[in-house]
């Protein structure tokens, strides 16, 4: 019987998305539909913050990336 190899993250290519706005906002992924509640953060990878809406909420100050 072969091993299994647990999948892993490589923590690096991940940043923590974190809604600082009044505002509940609806992320509209290519992934799809992701609610970000106001106060809450979410895991993503790095190259989602190239995403036009989620830059335009990073331009917009309603959102901060934490490494």
């Amino acid at each position: 019987m072969s091993a299994l190899k647990r999948p892993y993250w490589k923590i690096r290519q991940y940043v923590r998305l974190r809604n600082v706005s009044e505002h509940n906002i609806l992320l509209h992924l290519p992934t799809g539909e992701q609610r970000l509640d106001r106060g809450r953060a979410l895991l993503i990878p790095q190259y989602a913050l190239d995403d036009p809406e989620i830059r335009s909420y990073l331009d917009k100050q309603w959102v901060t990336v934490e490494k």
